[in-house]
């Protein structure tokens, strides 16, 4: 009898059943779920950060215009080119959501 029940449990095959193997796919599935939406607010919030950085290195290089030794009258740049020309800055950013006035020099946030 002994020997009978180790037999059949030496002939059972080990491994995961269906109904486990199908909780352990829901449990990666919610997972998943929850990064993809926590990097859509990654996103986001770099943009905004992109954005607001742009608008303060233009602010900063049109400072550096107006106090520069080769502008006696301290006036400001006609246009965010013209920092780039005078090698303030190194090309013009791309991010929109701000906006440079060439009449104070000074930058806007306008949706950043």
């Amino acid at each position: 009898m002994v020997q009978r029940l180790r037999n059949v449990q030496n002939e059972q095959q080990d491994g995961f059943t269906l109904i486990e193997l199908l909780i352990v796919i829901v449990v990666l599935g919610i997972l998943a779920g929850i990064v993809v939406l926590g990097l859509g607010t990654f996103r986001a919030d770099a943009t905004t950060a992109a954005c607001k950085a742009d608008a303060k290195q233009v602010q900063t290089a049109s400072d550096a215009f107006m106090a520069g030794p080769t502008n006696a009258a301290g006036t400001p740049a006609a246009s965010v080119a013209a920092l780039v020309t005078a090698k303030l800055l190194k090309a013009a950013p791309t991010s929109t959501g701000w906006t440079y006035t060439a009449a104070t020099g000074e930058t806007t946030d306008t949706g950043c």
